[in-house]
């Protein structure tokens, strides 16, 4: 398909992206590990926990990998607490209120729109005259999904899967 405009001295040249929030450690039941290995497709992957990203980084460091959770963008800039499950660390979740019993990490919020934008500054020339789209989008967020879908608006997916249902929309 042509992506350029006849009179324009720029095209828009297209970069297809996938996103993976809630990446735990990049490898075990990722959704995007193989697009990203096989096909290179260009990979972000959002990971809230701090043990499962310093995993995330190491394992996936070929792609983009962001520390935060995703929240509405009237959030941004501030910090939401990670309650992390001594059982299962594909289990944690963000809390509203902590018990005593509960462990609990402080990280930042941010907007899928605002990563994938700040993925244009990877591309060459900073990523100007680039269309960026996001092809495939997989919330495993445990049960965060309703806060952490405010912060797409520039940037809907052509598919989406939450984990919890398999849906694909």
């Amino acid at each position: 398909r042509d992506h350029c405009v006849t009179g324009v001295q720029t095209c828009a040249l297209p970069i297809s992206v996938i996103a993976e929030i809630g990446g735990h450690d990049g490898i075990t039941k990722s959704q995007t590990l193989k697009a990203s290995r096989c096909l290179h497709v260009n990979t972000l992957l959002i990971e809230a926990t701090p043990a499962n990203y310093e995993i995330l980084r190491k394992s996936r460091s070929y792609d983009t990998t962001v520390h935060a959770a995703l929240c509405r963008p009237s959030n941004v800039g501030t910090f939401v607490e990670i309650a992390e499950s001594a059982e299962n660390s594909g289990e944690n979740h963000v809390v509203h209120t902590s018990s005593n019993n509960t462990r609990t990490a402080r990280v930042p919020c941010t907007t899928l729109d605002d990563e994938i934008e700040a993925m244009r500054s990877t591309l060459p020339g900073g990523g100007v005259g680039y269309e960026i789209r996001l092809l495939f989008l997989v919330l495993d967020v445990e049960g965060h999904e309703g806060e952490a879908i405010q912060g797409v608006r520039e940037y809907i997916p052509d598919k989406a899967q939450d984990r919890k249902s398999t849906r694909l929309n």
